[in-house]
């Protein structure tokens, strides 16, 4: 009891500077375990899995004509032919989507596009799916669908679902009647595998046809398990060799090359250059989720870069006291353990905190940054233990030196001088420089990141997003249904007040589009795989594209069905410069010719160049409506335009977007990243400030007696307050020299994630250096004014 009492009267009682010291590496643990928390999740997708080292996923690509372009997914064939015929392969999984609209609706209400997976019954066993009832052993099969216990919730109304029945719609299809054979756990949030529920393949190729069970059709996605002790590289081999035997010795060259390869089921989730992937598919940037965790240890490093100053001061405070220990018999060794283990208990209390507020404000805070961290699912053994171990440890390390140097000064100095460790030393200086620019390059991050953004957002897309209304496309019973009660619908809805147009399609700007094998007839160096859409005449008109040579699409469907329309970069890449010479020109597609040519724009993001692209006329696989108005939609419009949907199309919920904001969901992830760049930046400074207002509370209290003697000598307070400050305008200079090259390098590394990208300014790291000098002048000044101000006497009385 003696002992907590002397180390909370020795720390505690009026010490400013542990305060500080305790609210800086609360503040920096803090940071780095929230980002941390986030960065293990988003590292580790798919590790809760015990046989995850052993699933691999498999990639498709395509060389044709030089170009080559890498898929998701596979044809259906392949993974079963591959366990099959491939050593080293036990077990294989496949499924698929479809993706056009498509409606639940279990009897009292439809629910819009719930998320089917289709595959073979091996889903189940390799990606251990724990059930809550029902029999896993035969569950998928024909007829049959397996639930999350969230989907049985949703759906079903509990989770006691096993024998329900519901019916799926879809566009231009026979309704599905299945079952419930079972329901399961939900897949935790870290998972590549998002669904609701899985039913039979068999069902999948009974709705679209028996072409899509085909080796020329990439419609699935493919995983496969291999036996441990197995080497994926050899496996890679067998594959490639399956692939020459079933689809390159079967295909003229036109069709290009095709190889596979594997990756870990961990590795999917990192972003990559998919010409086409599944739209349930969600990527992360390896390269954000760095920079994001670089903040994080940035945070952390400076919070213990000022643990270290708050130790050189703590200590010398207390010279006598270790000195006279010393002289009574403490050894070195029993020295530094009872000063490390003061340490230690020091760091455990804003490590406590740390854990409390994690708890209490990190939710709030990933839902701030519209993180979904809710059922995510971790090792709790390698991810707890080490994150509290990493501070104590950090803690200690940071600690151990300034221990061993004091605990080495022979007693009677340390008897007769009162500081040997003040800041003004070489050792001080560089923690301070170090702390320094750790915070510039996070200021030149934060403004780098924001003229991006700001640059993006300048930038013309080649169309108008603005007033455009989405809805998921209607489901009918057939063609002939579709083109009678779209046409009604569309001539309802374009009288009223404020419409412009309306349009159907496969897809929409911002969404995914599908490849096609194209080129004009007769000239196979032309012919490779291009992406595309299916649309109606009016597409164009609605997101308000420029047609430079040619015309939309004839109103007449039978004449529409043998056109096509190209963009620009299309037209370059079949050979043309005018585009009034591509019209007319025959393609490799039948009878179908080009009949116009548009100018680019921007289908996805701006991280990606103009794709070649072509559109065709069809009203099959169509995902989308959108309906464009004048200006922005009253809730008049919205009310009347879902009474006349609801009364046309009976069994599709009227459920409707904004083009704007579908768009702009694809820069999401870099206006989280900047979001947390921001946030965390500046809690980094705010703990670099801290540790500054204790640098100058050491500096000013060791150099007490010489501010007194300066004054009585007749110096005056702007004198002393620039002898005071000179140091710290000395160090941000150095620090300044030392940040510019590592942020240049950091920011160009990012930004080479864009296709369309800003110029890094001289003005980022001129502007970051001289608000890092703002913020140490500030900081240090008032701590100077209130030493330059201080009656001398009061330094010089017992002198």
């Amino acid at each position: 009891m003696n002992r907590i009492k002397f180390f909370i009267r020795r720390n505690f009682i009026n010490s400013k500077m542990t305060v500080l010291n305790i609210a800086g590496l609360t503040l920096g643990m803090f940071t780095f375990l929230f980002i941390y928390f986030y960065f293990y999740s988003e590292n580790n997708y798919d590790q809760f899995l015990p046989n995850a080292d052993s699933l691999y996923h498999v990639q498709w690509e395509v060389e044709k004509n030089g170009n080559s372009s890498l898929y998701s997914t596979t044809p259906m064939p392949f993974a079963e032919t591959a366990c099959s015929e491939v050593p080293g392969i036990d077990n294989w999984c496949t499924y698929c989507s479809i993706y056009e609209t498509a409606i639940l609706d279990n009897g009292e209400t439809d629910f819009l596009n719930p998320k089917v997976l289709y595959s073979n019954p091996g889903f189940l066993s390799m990606f251990q799916c724990k059930a809550i009832n029902g029999d896993l052993k035969n569950a998928i099969e024909p007829g049959k669908v397996v639930l999350t216990r969230s989907a049985a919730k949703k759906y079903i109304g509990t989770v006691n679902a096993t024998g329900k029945q519901f019916k799926l719609l879809h566009d231009k299809k026979a309704p599905l009647l299945v079952t419930v054979a079972a329901v399961i756990e939900d897949i935790p949030q870290n998972s590549n595998i998002h669904f609701e529920m899985v039913g039979s393949i068999d069902d999948y190729v009974q709705l679209i046809g028996d072409w899509i069970n085909s080796w020329n059709i990439k419609a699935c996605q493919s995983y496969i398990a291999v036996h441990k002790g197995t080497s994926i590289a050899q496996v890679d081999k067998q594959l490639s060799k399956l692939i020459d035997k079933y689809v390159n010795s079967k295909q003229d060259q036109s069709q290009g090359s095709i190889t596979v390869s594997t990756e870990k089921i961990s590795e999917k989730h990192f972003q990559k250059n998919y010409t086409f992937q599944m739209p349930s598919e969600k990527f992360v940037s390896r390269l954000s989720l760095q920079i994001i965790l670089a903040v994080g240890i940035i945070t952390l490093l400076i919070s213990w870069l000022n643990y270290i100053n708050f130790l050189n001061f703590h200590q010398s405070k207390h010279f006598k006291e270790i000195g006279i220990r010393k002289i009574i018999g403490s050894t070195k060794s029993r020295l530094i353990v009872s000063l490390l283990k003061e340490s230690l208990v020091f760091t455990a209390i804003p490590v406590s905190i740390t854990l409390i507020l994690f708890f209490w404000l990190a939710p709030s805070l990933y839902q701030m940054f519209h993180l979904n961290m809710n059922g995510i699912e971790i090792d709790f053994y390698s991810f707890w233990p080490v994150t509290i171990g990493l501070f104590l440890i950090g803690s200690a390390l940071s600690a151990l030196h300034p221990i061993i140097k004091i605990s080495g000064i022979q007693p009677l100095k340390l008897m007769q001088q009162k500081n040997t460790l003040a800041v003004k030393n070489n050792r001080g200086a560089v923690i301070l420089i170090a702390q320094f620019t750790l915070s510039m390059v996070l200021i030149s991050g934060i403004l780098a990141i924001n003229k991006q953004n700001s640059f993006l957002g300048q930038q013309k897309l080649g169309f108008t997003a603005n007033n455009i209304m989405v809805l998921p496309a209607p489901i009918t019973s057939d063609f002939e249904s579709y083109n009678k009660k779209m046409e009604l619908f569309k001539d309802q809805a374009s009288q009223l007040p404020g419409i412009v147009a309306l349009s159907a399609s496969s897809s929409i700007p911002g969404k995914k589009l599908t490849t096609e094998h194209f080129g004009l007839k007769n000239r196979e160096e032309t012919i490779n795989k291009y992406v595309g859409l299916s649309c109606d005449a009016d597409y164009f008109e609605v997101i308000n594209t420029n047609f430079l040579a040619g015309h939309s699409f004839s109103k007449n469907p039978e004449i529409s069905r043998n056109e096509i329309v190209i963009n620009k970069t299309l037209l370059h890449k079949l050979g043309f410069t005018n585009p009034a010479d591509a019209i007319d020109q025959p393609t490799n597609w039948g009878n179908m010719k080009i009949v116009g040519v548009v100018d680019d724009y921007h289908h996805t993001s701006l991280h990606d160049n103009f794709q070649p692209m072509l559109f065709h006329f069809g009203l099959d696989r169509l995902s989308f409506l959108m309906i464009k108005a004048d200006k922005q939609m009253r809730k008049q419009q919205i009310d009347e335009l879902s009474g006349m949907w609801q009364h046309i199309f009976t069994d599709s919920p009227f459920e409707y977007t904004l083009l704007k904001s579908e768009y702009e969901q694809q820069y999401a992830g870099d206006k989280q990243l900047s979001k947390i760049v921001l946030l965390f930046s500046i809690i980094s400074i705010l703990i670099s400030t801290l540790g500054l207002i204790g640098t100058s509370l050491n500096t000013s209290d060791t150099r007490t007696k010489e501010i007194g003697i300066r004054k009585v000598n007749g110096a005056k307070i702007s004198e002393v307050m620039t002898m005071l400050n000179r140091d710290f305008v000395k160090w941000v200079a150095i620090a300044f020299v030392i940040a510019t090259p590592i942020a240049y390098y950091a920011m160009n590394k990012w930004l080479e994630n864009f296709a369309y990208k800003t110029e890094l300014s001289w003005w980022i790291f001129a502007l970051s250096g001289i608000l890092a000098l703002g913020i140490a002048l500030l900081t240090v000044s008032w701590q100077s004014w209130r030493a330059a101000k201080r009656n001398p006497v009061e330094a010089l009385r017992y002198e």
